[in-house]
């Protein structure tokens, strides 16, 4: 059905003009609100609302998600498949940004000739080099959505930043401070000093704080298959010591929004104080006074209610951002020594958080805009 849409829509669009200050593109595993919604594009839209900024928002289909498709979002999917299609035509001597750039083209071309846009944001660098093809004066943006540092290769590396950030001519859009000090202060060059921008956080305000302590602890699982077999059989080797060690405190296990049964949970369901949790992550954190994991994002939304982390120690360096990059307070705390200085770590903690997850500016991000000053 969705199929059928998207392909309605573009034969359609093929003939009728239109202009739109911004196209915001996203794939739709990233719809982890109420009803399928994109949180990460809520607050952005909602300013496009206020403001009468003109925008459309096309989704990307994503094989493997189980989360909801948006009612919101116009659905990619049928110049999604055509791309997946023409990257296939192409020689391998052809640099991935050389193909998605020209096919790009075509689709302004076949579907696109009538239909412009200033502005392009988009979620993971998606489709970066194809609407840099469909049109090459857009202003191109990626939302950070999750950790940035030093040696993430799609930001980042040994000092170089990032082709497809830099032949797109890519801004960035920041949650704070701290990750922008990252990416400047690790760079050879000066592209992230005026490609980075600090709009702030996306997250809703904190509505509770955490007043009283308990042993329940969330466990922001991270198995998945960004990671080799032998990453995840590490993450839980060291999360089975933890819950064997630490028998006293409960461990809700909270599934990674990509996980896709890549790991078996049955050998940690099966221990008496091990159980699986769902639904929305505040709701989560309403029933735990600690968070542990091994670098999720969640450290951070923890941190702005008052919550601290602990972590599972894994030798692997971007397994150790918190401490090596982002300098988290009580990084070497174990559990125990976190409820035995509770209220000392929950303040530390929300302290911390404020300059990688600042207050959201709609200054900075109207100004940011081609066309919107």
């Amino acid at each position: 059905m969705k199929y059928l849409y998207s392909l309605f829509f573009f034969l359609r669009h093929a003939f009728l003009k239109k202009h739109y200050s911004i196209v915001f593109y996203s794939p739709h595993h990233f719809n982890r609100g109420e009803k399928g919604q994109n949180l990460f594009f809520k607050k952005l839209i909602e300013i496009c609302d206020h403001k009468g900024i003109s925008y459309i928002f096309f989704e990307e289909p994503y094989i493997n998600s189980n989360f909801t498709r948006s009612n919101l979002a116009i659905p990619f999917d049928f110049i999604y498949y055509f791309v997946v299609f023409l990257r296939k035509l192409f020689p391998k001597s052809l640099s991935d940004i050389e193909k998605d750039r020209k096919i790009g083209r075509y689709i302004k071309a076949l579907f696109l000739q009538r239909f412009s846009f200033d502005n392009f944001i988009t979620i993971s660098q998606s489709m970066l080099s194809v609407f840099y093809g469909i049109n090459h004066n857009a202003k191109l943006f990626d939302l950070q959505h999750g950790t940035i540092h030093a040696s993430k290769d799609t930001y980042l590396f040994n000092g170089l930043v990032s082709d497809n950030l830099k032949k797109n001519d890519v801004y960035l859009f920041l949650s704070g401070l701290g990750f922008k000090n990252i990416l400047v202060n690790n760079e050879n060059n000066k592209y992230f000093d005026k490609h980075s921008i600090v709009i702030g956080s996306l997250i809703p305000e904190a509505n509770f704080f955490q007043n009283k302590k308990n042993k329940n602890v969330l466990v922001s699982l991270q198995f998945t298959n960004d990671h080799s077999d032998s990453e995840n059989n590490n993450i839980a080797q060291s999360l089975l010591n933890q819950i064997n060690q630490y028998s006293d405190f409960h461990f809700f296990l909270r599934k990674h929004p990509r996980f896709n049964n890549e790991f078996d949970l049955s050998k940690f369901t099966s221990i008496p104080n091990v159980s699986i949790i769902d639904g929305k992550l505040q709701d989560n954190l309403r029933t735990c006074s600690i968070h542990l994991t091994t670098y999720s994002t969640v450290v951070f939304e923890a941190a702005l209610l008052g919550i601290p982390s602990s972590f599972l120690k894994i030798d692997n360096f971007k397994m150790n951002i918190f401490s090596s990059q982002y300098n988290y307070p009580y990084y070497d705390y174990n559990l125990k020594k976190i409820y035995d200085n509770y209220d000392e770590c929950s303040f530390q903690s929300k302290q911390w958080v404020k300059s990688y997850y600042e207050s959201f500016s709609n200054n900075n991000f109207f100004n940011a805009l081609k066309n919107e000053k």
